[in-house]
């Protein structure tokens, strides 16, 4: 009797119950990606002087419908005056397991600007920024094609959204803000006990994913491994991976060095491993310099692999693809860029 099939179809259809129940936990949190659609976020200030306040809790008001729960429309001014107010809004307060604190703004225009971008990317549930001259305060909820929108709580000024320009503070005048710190509340921090705060993806780097990649497995408990081979990779021609060398993928080279001296630190007996992955990665980027241009670049690349080659060589555990490279290194540069051309693809588009 063949039970091959009936095996197969029960396989998929097991992995296609886990994905519907995985998309179903984390429904709520997808559809809070987007933001900047209004689901009800704003409102206005309940009496004069309390700004702070009213912004705070549309910043919580945000981070909870982003972390799916579904009672984010009770986080009002009044729910949250209890933990945050004492005649104004507290420097360090924590409201339903969010955290949150304040600091000051750099007096220089330009840098202000940089930061307040910075921080935008880090939280998409907004930030308060704070007037001290006027005073009054705004939820600054994000910068967008080169445009900062807040929601301003005051009574005459347009609700909901608006060009930062629109409301009644500026960046040139704001001083200072409160921020979301830590939270316990999302999907990700709930499972198995694992915590992922301070864990963020590098702003404005290529390969963030590396970094993040390792620190999330570092806390994780356990990790589930299922044989199906269920995800395909799509191959653009425009990809970080096929366009052609700029210094900017050299993010890729750091990352995977920080990666080996972590890994050296946290699992010393995963050294080696780690050597051949950051080794690997330098091979990766550096014959993928195609002019001279970039010389010392590529000078400085083949250093680090005359400096790894030999340990990745005598490892019996690495790549087979990572000792092969290792050896021919030894064969002279040009030799391994030979071979190297003859057999990859990445890089040259």
């Amino acid at each position: 009797m063949n039970t091959a099939a009936p095996s197969h179809f029960r396989k998929k259809l097991l992995s296609l119950v886990l994905t519907l129940v995985f998309m179903l936990t984390c429904l709520p949190a997808a559809l809070a990606v987007d933001l900047n659609v209004d689901a009800g976020f704003y409102f206005k200030q309940s009496r004069g002087g309390t700004c702070t306040l009213a912004s705070a809790a549309m910043m919580l008001r945000r981070r909870a419908y982003f972390d799916g729960q579904t009672d984010w429309v009770d986080v009002t001014e009044n729910s949250v005056r209890s933990t945050a107010w004492s005649n104004g809004l507290a420097h360090s307060f924590t409201y339903r397991e969010m955290q949150v604190a304040y600091a000051t703004l750099p007096s220089n225009k330009q840098e202000k600007t940089q930061l307040l971008i910075q921080l935008l990317a880090q939280h998409p549930e907004g930030i308060v920024l704070y007037d001290r001259t006027q005073p009054h305060a705004v939820l600054l909820t994000d910068y967008t094609n080169g445009v900062f929108y807040c929601s301003d709580p005051a009574g005459n000024i347009s609700s909901g959204r608006i060009p930062l320009t629109s409301s009644s503070v500026s960046i040139a005048r704001a001083s200072c803000y409160w921020y979301v710190t830590a939270d316990h509340n999302s999907v990700a921090a709930q499972a198995d006990g694992l915590r992922l705060e301070g864990v963020r993806y590098p702003v404005g780097k290529l390969y963030e994913d590396i970094p993040v990649a390792y620190e999330v497995t570092k806390r994780a408990h356990k990790v589930a491994h299922i044989a199906n081979r269920d995800y395909y990779y799509f191959q653009r021609g425009s990809s970080i991976q096929n366009m052609a060398f700029n210094p900017r993928k050299l993010d890729s080279v750091r990352h995977c060095h920080a990666l080996m001296e972590n890994v050296k630190r946290d699992f010393p007996r995963l050294s080696r491993a780690a050597e051949c992955r950051y080794l690997s990665n330098v091979c990766n980027i550096l014959f993928q310099i195609q002019d001279r241009q970039h010389e010392k670049i590529e000078k400085a690349l083949w250093q680090e692999v005359k400096k790894y080659r030999r340990n990745v060589l005598l490892d019996p555990q690495a790549r087979k693809k990572a000792r092969l490279a290792a050896a021919l290194s030894y064969r002279g540069y040009a030799m391994t860029r030979r071979v190297y051309e003859k057999t990859q693809w990445r890089g040259k588009k």
